[in-house]
């Protein structure tokens, strides 16, 4: 550590003892001047040397001690998008600024103040987790979260909050600040990105790449009944060379909200292209993948006049296969299905 660094230290710790010591050897000299007034001569080189040493040293402190709110001032200045408020160790406010007033009224339907505890204002939910990033905090660890805020039909709010310890001059923990930082834009921008890459554009269902991702997410989570349903629209090519691209595009817009109507929840319903379809169903077994083909199958002849080929494989993590495997599988079973114009094909 290098002296000028020491040095700032060193004033930081002792400024108010500094400032004491400046400001009574001033006093005292100047009662000494008063009491030998033939003392009081400007062209004395003791006094100027005095006077000029003791104006250096407290514009030293001075300067020093003036650059501990350099930081709080940028924040301040910058409320418009940055917020940041402080807790004792007690959880109850010591420092809100004026702009997170606004956003704890307008989010939270409360105003915090200095002295109050913000537990009474909020679910009991978020009393936990914030509780738990506050005792973080105070263990001495700085990090950052991302919460999500739901606003009805509005668009959800993203704030970032970076929560850091407050320390003493001798190091121990005092409080927690945390700064707040709106990314909404930001992690709106991102997730439409990541839509972009990872759902097919016409039908908004998930593309090849992302349905592969959940397949060996399923495997490394030791998923004991997996299956993979493949199916693709029977004549699609002559109704989108009778009937044109756009009846064609209608075609599979409609197929997919009908598959993703009727699989469970937890299904991942993707578009490989053309008119393939796929369908990841984890925990579901073969009688159930039966079942749900059926009602595909009816709701599709029903809702659009057409008929699809459907055919599947049920598999555990332990038969080691890939995504490749199981889609094989179901592809040959699909195109002999088609091939003998069966609904559903046989699953051995």
């Amino acid at each position: 550590m290098d002296f000028r660094r020491r040095l700032e230290i060193f004033v930081k710790q002792k400024r108010m003892r500094i400032s004491f010591f400046i400001i009574a050897t001033a006093v005292i000299l100047f009662i000494y001047i008063l009491a030998r007034k033939e003392f009081f001569d400007l062209k004395s080189p003791y006094v100027l040397g005095i006077l000029l040493l003791m104006l250096f040293a407290y514009s030293i402190v001075v300067h020093i001690d003036s650059r501990r709110f350099v930081l709080p001032s940028l924040i301040l200045d910058s409320v418009s998008y940055l917020h940041l408020y402080a807790f004792d160790m007690n959880d109850c406010f010591m420092l809100v600024d004026n702009e997170y007033n606004d956003v704890a009224v307008r989010l939270f339907h409360f105003r915090p103040r200095v002295g109050e505890s913000p537990f009474n204002h909020i679910s009991k939910e978020n009393a936990l987790k914030f509780k738990s990033n506050l005792n973080r905090a105070k263990r001495g660890e700085a990090f950052t979260t991302v919460s999500r805020i739901s606003r009805g039909q509005k668009t959800p709010l993203y704030l970032e909050m970076i929560y850091s310890p407050i320390y003493d001059y001798s190091g121990k923990t005092i409080g927690v600040l945390c700064f707040i930082l709106d990314v909404t834009w930001q992690k709106t921008r991102e997730e439409k990105i990541n839509e972009m890459i990872s759902k097919d554009f016409l039908t908004k269902l998930y593309n090849r790449s992302y349905v592969e991702s959940a397949f060996n997410e399923c495997m490394f989570n030791k998923m004991e009944t997996v299956t993979l349903i493949l199916s693709d629209l029977n004549d699609f090519k002559h109704y989108n060379d009778t009937k044109g691209h756009i009846y064609g595009d209608n075609l599979l817009v409609r197929y997919a909200r009908i598959l993703e109507d009727i699989m469970p929840d937890n299904a991942v319903v993707a578009r490989l292209g053309g008119d393939e379809f796929v369908v990841l169903l984890p925990g579901v077994s073969r009688k159930q993948t039966e079942f749900l083909i059926n009602v595909a199958r009816l709701a599709l002849f029903e809702d659009i006049g057409i008929t699809a080929s459907y055919g599947f494989h049920t598999d555990s993590y332990a038969s080691h296969k890939s995504f490749v495997d199981f889609y094989m599988i179901a592809d040959r079973r699909m195109y002999r299905n088609k091939k003998n114009k069966r609904s559903l094909v046989e699953n051995e």
